[in-house]
């Protein structure tokens, strides 16, 4: 399991996109950039395929991961092409939680390709929710006691009982 509590914004302009992160902007000519493919928070809807050479820039020249959040399954030829390091494919309530079924295919790929975000979650969850990613086949997973509209805007509650499950189970 792994956190990755550093966030990171894009945008898109006709030449080429900027990543913000950890404070600081980075600027990258993109030939292909007006396919507009990212994702926009809210949708329930997966993008069509980002550039696999954006992909390649951000990887050349910068030392963190890419992840995409479609915050719900996708098809395999996401995690096929190297468009991103790691993929949220759960993003909802705790009491959905239970009923979110990893795909078959996430089985032939890395734990760490995969995370969860399950909001809503009580501190007497957090045990059973971190078994559960596990179970689930995610390398990672954000649990926090907030609710919509803006479950992100703090640290939960129970965070120190979060690292410790999770370091738990990292032996």
């Amino acid at each position: 399991m792994s956190f990755d509590m550093d966030f990171t914004f894009m945008s898109r302009y006709t030449d080429g996109f900027e990543l913000n992160f950890r404070g600081r902007s980075y600027r990258f000519h993109d030939p292909d950039a007006n396919r507009k493919e990212f994702v926009v928070t809210g949708l329930n809807r997966l993008p069509p395929l980002p550039s696999k050479k954006m992909y390649r820039i951000i990887v050349k020249n910068l030392t963190f991961q890419v992840m995409n959040n479609p915050g719900t399954n996708l098809a395999e030829t996401y995690v096929k092409l190297p468009v991103a390091d790691r993929f949220v494919v759960y993003e909802d309530k705790q009491g959905n939680y239970g009923a979110y079924k990893a795909l078959p295919y996430m089985g032939n790929y890395a734990t760490t390709r995969f995370v969860h975000i399950v909001y809503n979650v009580t501190a007497a969850q957090v045990s059973g929710d971190v078994n559960t990613a596990i179970a689930k086949h995610a390398g990672g997973v954000y649990l926090t006691n907030l609710k919509l509209p803006n479950p992100y805007a703090k640290l939960p509650s129970f965070w120190p009982q979060q690292v410790a499950a999770v370091a738990a189970k990292n032996g």
